[in-house]
């Protein structure tokens, strides 16, 4: 059990990566469900393990919506407007890999070495890659050129937070957990109809022309 563990904590790290540094909107999208899809049966594993029913219905929430209804809402919009998205990204797929190491690394000395032994237990892994998660999925809100791009460091960041919740063992209510995903599917759907309009204007959409329109 143990092993799996280690195994689906060092595969979400990955993903994680993988969709903050890619500058492709499918491989972006493709590494989102792959996170998403690990992160559900992470909390599935622990609630079988611990016998919680919570956590076996927030282990189906998160699959459902992360990795079905979510995906599917992109593919339909953008099967209507007949756009392709662009990502785009202010640092090199390298460069972004790089730093996400270097953060990995932090935090793992951090919970390691200054934690007090607080998370020196089973959820080590998990922890580290939480906390990780966090700033390598804000590198995609500080690098991205688009607002796609953001978007997508938003869906993490929200996973990453439930991961953390998790690792923590704090308990966080089902409904809590629901609104949150609808938000996250809601502020998609908006966020995607508002840059779907500025390319119709502007011919481009890009966060510089969305700040220039909020300023």
């Amino acid at each position: 059990m143990e092993t799996l563990f280690t195994i689906l904590s060092c595969g979400y790290i990955f993903f994680a990566m993988s969709t903050a540094s890619t500058m492709r909107f499918g491989v972006a999208l493709r590494s989102y469900i792959l996170a998403s899809t690990t992160l559900g049966l992470l909390i599935l594993i622990l609630g079988y393990r611990e016998s919680s029913l919570h956590l076996l219905a927030l282990g189906l929430l998160t699959l459902i919506f992360k990795v079905l209804l979510i995906p599917t809402f992109m593919q339909y919009f953008f099967s209507l407007s007949g756009v392709r998205p662009q990502i785009g990204s202010r640092s090199k797929p390298t460069l972004t890999r790089f730093i996400s190491f270097i953060i990995i690394l932090f935090v793992s000395i951090t919970l390691v070495f200054f934690g007090n032994g607080h998370f020196l237990n089973h959820n080590l892994l998990i922890t580290i890659a939480a906390f990780a998660s966090v700033g390598i999925a804000s590198l995609s809100l500080v690098f991205a050129k688009s607002t796609y791009g953001q978007l997508f460091g938003i869906l993490m960041i929200e996973n990453a937070f439930s991961l953390l919740i998790l690792a923590l063992g704090v308990q966080f209510h089902l409904s809590i957990e629901f609104w949150l995903l609808c938000t996250a599917l809601v502020a998609w759907m908006i966020m995607h109809i508002l840059s779907d309009r500025i390319r119709a204007v502007f011919g481009v959409e890009t966060v510089s022309t969305l700040n220039e329109l909020s300023e």
